[in-house]
This record gives structure tokens, C-alpha cells and sequence, in this order.
């Protein structure tokens, strides 16, 4: 069931998140509220360097844990900002214009210095697949399986409280578990966050949409307000044109949603449509029925490895059909089945 999340923001979360002392949850809300708007990116960059000058961050190197007071440190922050603002009004009152263009300069300069020194630090790996499927392997032990023509992108060292990904296209995801770092994944419009589990993401620039199937664990995968949890078994998927995220369920249970990696689909009791919405997405062709009574049919078989042409025929041998194609469409043909 998807629900509302407003990612409310304030100055005491930033702090936990700073001190590395965020939950997986917090994380990802301070993630998702830095994305939502600019004003909100330039509020996290000026918070950050104010912690950071405070010393109150731990670096990436840094090989202890330590124990922050988070309300106490950020009355320190607030302290020493007041400070600093009755210290500036100060020297304006005695020289305001050259005081005025002169903060001005030292602001841009800070964040200009801050924004280039932070972001040139974190070198970007890209890994294309053309016309196969090939594996990553990242240094966190979590392992990617990327389809066909699809793009991953990661850094060669993940922060010190966070693993950040991009993906185009589709790929399996089996996550090392890390309660401290949580796994975020950036797929077109769509944020998907993890802790450790395994599940597949697809995110289609043709269709416009964002899928995401699980197979292990829990994950949470958001569009701007709109946030669902998914379990194992489950499926949502997000579609640009209507703006909507919503769990879809229906055919996981086929294999479908993991056919490209595994080649397999299994059929237990299924009515006949399911089964054909199923090959229909495995194999990129289009089957119709030719008459209802048919869609009453059930099917249980697996199929492993299997050329279409072989299914179709243990499909028409087991339920008494004929197959015949028109064009581009696959026909099946049969008296059908009474109904259950």
C-alpha cells in the first residue's frame, strides 16, 4: 500500500545525519529532501560546511566509531553561527559597504571552494552492457547483474554513512547488509533504498516507467511525495504519464519479472490469459485467444531454457490447441475449457 511521505527535514535530523548517527530511514529522508528543490540542495550544502568547520563530522578514514551528543553539538552549531553573525554586524556598522561586498566575496568563495573540493573527490565508475548481460562486482561485496543496454554508474568509494548508485535500463541487485549505510539507488525520477536485501529495478525511458520486483528483504521506493514498501514478491511501478507510484502484483509469481536473468517461468494452476501476459513479456510477441471460453484453461508446467516455438507447443498439447500465426500475431485456437 503506498503512502504520503512529506520528508519533513529539520535542523536536529541534519545533525544526526552530519554526526553519522542517522538511522537507514533518516538517511534516506534527508536524501530524498535534498533532491525535492534547490533551496533545499543550497540549505544541506551551507549546514554541512558550518558542521564541518565545526570539526563535528567524522571523516571517510576515520577508523573508530565515536559517540556524538547530537543536541548538544548542534547548540554549539547554533552558538557559533550567532556569534558569527553579531561579530559580522559589527564590522558592518563600522565599514558596512566594504564589509557588505567583501562577506559576499568570502561566502561565494567558501561555497565555490566547498562545492569543487567535494564533488571533485568522488570519482564516477560507468559500466555499459551492450548486447549481453554481465556482472559487478562492488567493494562493499554487493554484487550487480546488469541486463542488456543498460548503464550503472557508482563511485569508487562510497561516503562514510551512504552507498549511492545510478542506473539506466534494468539490473538484479543483491545488497550487502549494512544497518550504518544504507543502499540508494537513483533510477530516472525514482529512489529506491535498501539495507541488504536482493530485487530487480527497471527503468524504461521508452515506456516511461520505473519498476522495481523484490525478492529478498524490504525496500522502499519513492518518487518525490509518494513512497511504497515492498516485500518479497511484491512489485510496484511508477509511470511518468500519470505520475503515479502504485504496487502492481499480478504475474511475479510466473517469473516474469526475472526471465531475462534466470530463463525460466513456472505455471502453477494459472488461468491461460496469465500464462500468455507472461510469454508475451519474456518473449516480446503478441498472442490472442480465439474465443473466451479458452481464458477459463489453467496451466501448471515449468519451463527452463525453453525456445518460444516449444512452448507454444507443450501449451497446445497440454490444453488441445492449435497455433497459428496472422502476421505478427501469434493465434491460439481451441474449444476451450468449462468453467471452474
Amino acid at each position: 500500500m503506498s503512502k504520503q511521505s512529506p520528508h519533513i527535514v529539520t535542523n536536529e535530523l541534519l545533525a544526526k545525519y552530519f554526526a553519522g548517527e542517522a538511522s537507514d530511514a533518516e538517511s534516506a529522508a534527508v536524501m530524498m529532501w535534498v533532491a525535492e528543490s534547490a533551496a533545499n540542495e543550497e540549505a544541506f550544502v551551507q549546514q554541512k560546511m558550518l558542521w564541518e568547520d565545526l570539526g563535528a563530522v567524522m571523516t571517510d578514514d576515520a577508523t573508530t566509531h565515536t559517540s556524538f551528543d547530537v543536541d548538544a553539538a548542534w547548540a554549539n552549531v547554533k552558538t557559533a553561527k550567532a556569534t558569527a553573525v553579531s561579530n559580522q554586524r559589527k564590522l558592518e556598522r563600522r565599514n558596512p559597504w566594504i564589509m557588505r561586498i567583501a562577506a559576499s566575496l568570502v561566502l561565494l568563495g567558501g561555497i565555490t571552494y566547498f562545492l569543487r573540493s567535494y564533488f571533485a573527490e568522488v570519482q564516477m565508475t560507468e559500466v555499459a552492457s551492450a548486447s549481453e548481460i554481465i556482472n559487478v562486482d562492488l567493494l562493499d561485496g554487493s554484487h550487480i547483474t546488469l541486463n542488456e543496454e543498460s548503464i550503472i554508474q557508482y563511485p569508487e568509494e562510497f561516503a562514510a554513512n551512504l552507498r549511492q548508485v545510478n542506473l539506466k535500463g534494468e539490473a538484479f541487485f543483491e545488497v550487502e547488509p549494512d544497518t550504518v549505510k544504507p543502499f540508494v539507488i537513483h533510477a530516472g525520477p525514482a529512489i529506491i533504498t535498501v539495507l541488504g536485501t536482493s530485487f530487480n529495478v527497471k527503468s524504461s525511458a521508452m515506456e516511461d516507467t520505473v519498476a522495481v520486483f523484490v525478492a529478498t528483504g524490504r525496500v522502499s521506493f519513492s518518487v518525490g511525495t509518494q513512497e511504497v514498501i515492498l516485500t518479497p514478491g511484491e512489485k510496484a511501478t511508477y509511470t511518468a504519464k500519470s505520475g503515479l507510484l502504485a504496487s502492481t502484483g499480478g504475474s511475479t509469481s510466473t517469473g516474469v519479472d526475472q526471465f531475462w536473468r534466470t530463463r525460466r517461468l513456472s505455471f502453477a494452476g494459472h488461468s491461460l490469459p496469465d500464462v500468455i501476459d507472461a510469454i508475451e513479456e519474456a518473449y516480446f510477441v503478441d498472442i490472442e485467444l480465439e474465443n473466451e471460453q479458452m481464458a477459463n484453461c489453467r496451466l501448471s508446467v515449468n519451463f527452463e531454457n525453453d525456445s518460444l516455438n516449444n512452448i507454444l507447443d507443450v501449451i497446445a498439447l497440454t490444453l488441445d490447441l492449435k497455433v497459428s500465426k496472422s502476421g505478427n500475431v501469434i493465434l491460439l485456437k481451441g474449444t476451450g475449457c468449462p468453467e471452474n
